[in-house]
């Protein structure tokens, strides 16, 4: 019974997922591989409280309190639906 509300929950999340911008996928992206704050604002040219706004709308729409709960999802997510979540290329 668990298993089946987990798999329910995964696409739950995914749909949510999809319905973010280009630039909260690129902040989901950076906050739930241990960037900080900052770090994601410097990588995307944009101010620290613009990530924050962003993450604040990300945690609402998942339903979530801590960035850890964020990198649950996003596990989750690459490992179910690899071909729906965004992947950067960190090697610049």
């Amino acid at each position: 019974m668990i298993q089946i509300e987990t798999k329910v929950d995964h696409k739950l999340q995914l749909e949510r997922y999809k319905q973010f911008s280009q630039i909260e996928k690129e902040v989901i992206y950076y906050a739930s591989h241990a960037y900080t704050t900052k770090e994601i604002a410097e990588k995307l040219d944009i101010s620290s409280c613009i990530v924050r706004k962003h993450i604040t709308h990300v945690y609402k729409t998942f339903n979530i309190r801590k960035r850890y709960n964020l990198v649950i999802i996003m596990v989750w997510l690459e490992e179910l639906y690899p071909e729906h979540v965004l992947k950067i290329n960190e090697s610049d």
